[in-house]
């Protein structure tokens, strides 16, 4: 029934509010605030169900979540006009569009709410009158390439089916999108280029995005690019951070042990879990296990903040399901690691050759009975 009333709020304002009133901006707003917090945020206990709902919807029209412009731009077969005529007529999108909105800002993960909040505050930018109001367009664009980078990427895994021994049904995580940092800082100057009445404020949420960003790589492995964005922030911001890059990074780590963030810390975890890894695939064996015990930790002091009523609407996953689901990205012979690194970590891991991580963690999850803490790792 929830869902049902979000669906009807959405066509309200889309098939209704637009058509009388296309150029509207605060239309344009509200449509976007449906995706990017009460679809996309965690503050309604079914959001999770909103976004399993909506990520069902658009992967029957797209493949895997990133469209095929050639096709959807001119679309040859029965399927492909089929595909395409839903999306211009229920969801009243024009591919046209969602492909200018990939190239300025993305590329995005359509099945994720967040890149349709982007799709309305972008076409409500080039077509709505009242330019007062553009600063609420304009913070959605900003909020959302930063929301992007902190969980943009979907990540798709079998869930097993305890009815059905054997058959998988498709079940989706979220984890950050590092790759997006350079166009989310130029978003961000974008807009302070073009509303100097509020250069201050989008100042001082580029200037923070752009902390984050430094410790999200740093914490991701990625040394050079969160080198590269330190030496930034600090000449755009010289008060932004006033120590060194590693006494930064571990004064975050400190701060976000008390954090309820949900999608800062799962960011967090699995830069750890994945530099823990990837230690273990260089024989690193005590730094490797250092890194999987503060995971540990800062999920187990995430659990203790929070109030028991809060756990299934901003739950975490468990370290083990995060390393699964790291290792699948490492042990991808395309995208991962190189293979003598990836024969090492499977060796030092004790995996065998045909070891499949997606499906272990679809299985892990099919047979957990308990949600929260884990006990700590011991050396």
């Amino acid at each position: 029934d929830r869902w049902l009333w979000v669906q009807r709020g959405i066509e309200l304002l889309r098939d209704h509010g637009l058509k009388y009133n296309p150029q509207e901006t605060m239309i344009y707003r509200e449509l976007a605030w449906f995706f990017q917090h009460k679809m996309g945020a965690n503050l309604d206990d079914a959001n999770m169900l909103y976004k399993a709902e909506w990520a069902a919807a658009w992967d029957q029209l797209l493949m895997e979540g990133k469209p095929d412009y050639e096709v959807l731009l001119d679309p040859q077969t029965p399927e492909d006009k089929e595909r395409v005529q839903v999306m211009r007529d229920v969801y009243k999108m024009d591919p046209a569009i969602m492909q200018k909105v990939d190239k300025e800002y993305g590329p995005f993960e359509w099945r994720l709410p967040e890149s349709h909040a982007m799709y309305w505050a972008f076409l409500g930018l080039k077509v709505s009158e009242r330019e007062k109001d553009y600063i609420q367009l304009r913070r959605v664009i900003f909020q959302g390439m930063q929301m992007a980078f902190l969980r943009g990427r979907m990540i798709e895994f079998p869930v097993a089916d305890p009815s059905a021994p054997g058959e998988f049904s498709k079940a989706f995580e979220f984890g950050p999108n590092l790759d997006i940092t350079e166009k989310t800082n130029s978003a961000y100057e974008e807009m302070m280029g073009e509303d100097e009445k509020y250069l201050q404020n989008i100042g001082t949420a580029h200037k923070n995005f752009l902390r984050t960003a430094v410790y999200f790589l740093y914490t991701h492995n990625r040394m050079q690019e969160s080198e590269k964005w330190y030496d930034y922030v600090r000449e755009m911001y010289p008060d932004s951070i006033n120590s060194t890059l590693e006494e930064y990074v571990f004064a975050r780590v400190e701060e976000e042990f008390g954090s309820t963030s949900q999608d800062r810390l799962k960011g967090m975890l699995m830069g750890f879990i994945e530099r823990s890894l990837i230690d273990i695939a260089m024989g690193q064996e005590e730094k490797a296990i250092a890194g999987e015990m503060l995971a540990r930790k800062m999920r187990k002091r995430y659990y203790d903040e929070i109030n028991e009523s809060q756990v299934a609407r901003i739950k975490l996953p468990t370290v083990q399901e995060m390393k699964i689901e790291l290792l699948a990205r490492l042990l991808d012979p395309e995208e991962g690691l190189n293979k003598l690194m990836a024969n090492q970590l499977r060796t030092r891991l004790g995996l065998d050759e045909d070891y499949d991580p997606k499906k272990a963690l679809g299985e892990l999850r099919a047979t957990a009975q308990v949600e929260g803490p884990q006990p700590e790792l011991q050396p």
